[in-house]
């Protein structure tokens, strides 16, 4: 067991993949926008899995904070602390046959200081088989939601006709009395015959067609169903009237079981190290109500039973 201090900015700072995207002292509505789908994105990816069996020292938020946004923790048995550790880790040292890290440098803010641990005396823990972060994936999506929605209410505003009314000054009042009573609903707008509506109000209509506004939404419900494919979560298609054809839902289903196993095997397979090497009797699963959420793959080979084609109205 080595010691060492190095430590990226990017380390201290998970969020820096936010200031790269957004400048400094710079955030607009649209910025915002992307902020907030970021946040709910970032926020729903780190529920996805339950641990069990980990000791009680552990921050299991911390956990898959940390794979969100690094890609690897790795477990250890820390003397300082005469305790288990899991603790934010970047591969170092040569690479084996398989390219696998043969030692791993621990990092944290300080005080902590670094580790440098061979592979024998810890645990990798990889968020993904590709051993990268997805932070960024996130983003993207969290961008494209954001431009999206600044584009519907851009059209929901332009849909709106603005009067123009072009009148003498000494009769400005009463029209904006006539309107204020048209938009309050009134029954009855009394008038005089020198009162011209015909040649005195016009409308401003930016000529946004209403079928934009439709297909806009359809993107946008089109984007946020392929974010939530990509985390491996279910989603409801609310543009189609009927159930999904059963090619089109085995579709679906594939992507998303294919989705959360690209997440839960690498958990899976340190979780099998972790007690084969340590003692320890930990688990991790796929965190849903299995009495509101169906398991997908079961409900797949139910249906290939029964049908011959996997379906979900999913």
């Amino acid at each position: 067991m080595g010691y060492g201090c190095a430590m990226s900015r990017n380390q201290y700072n998970p969020h820096e993949v936010m200031s790269r995207f957004i400048p400094r002292n710079h955030i607009g509505l649209g910025n915002m926008r992307t902020a907030g789908y970021y946040d709910k994105l970032s926020e729903w990816c780190m529920a996805r899995f339950e641990w069990e069996g980990l000791p009680e020292s552990i921050d299991v938020r911390f956990v898959e904070k940390q794979l969100y946004y690094g890609g690897l923790v790795v477990l250890y048995w820390d003397g300082r602390y005469d305790d288990w550790v899991m603790a934010a880790a970047s591969p170092s040292g040569p690479l084996d046959l398989y390219g696998n890290a043969t030692s791993y440098t621990t990092y944290a803010p300080p005080p902590y200081v670094s580790l440098q641990l061979p592979k024998e005396e810890c645990v990798a823990v990889w968020g993904t088989n590709s051993r990268r972060g997805i932070a960024d994936q996130m983003l993207d999506f969290a961008a494209r939601l954001g431009d999206v929605t600044t584009t519907l209410e851009i059209l929901t505003k332009n849909l709106r006709v603005t009067k123009i009314i072009t009148c003498p000054e000494g009769q400005k009042q009463t029209y904006a009395n006539l309107l204020r009573d048209w938009d309050q609903g009134a029954p009855v707008i009394f008038g005089y015959p020198e009162l011209n509506y015909d040649q005195v109000i016009s409308t401003l209509d930016m000529q946004i067609q209403p079928a934009y506004l439709e297909q806009t939404r359809k993107e946008w419900q089109h984007l946020w169903r392929e974010a939530l494919t990509f985390m491996g979560i279910t989603s409801v298609d609310e543009t189609k009237k009927e159930r999904l054809v059963a090619d089109e839902a085995s579709s679906r289903d594939g992507q998303v079981i294919a989705a959360r196993n690209s997440f839960n095997k690498p958990r899976q397979q340190a979780v099998e190290e972790m007690n084969r090497k340590f003692g320890l009797d930990v688990s991790v699963k796929w965190a849903f109500d299995e009495n509101v959420i169906p398991d997908l793959t079961y409900k797949a080979e139910t249906n290939a039973r029964e049908n011959g084609k996997a379906g979900l109205n999913v």
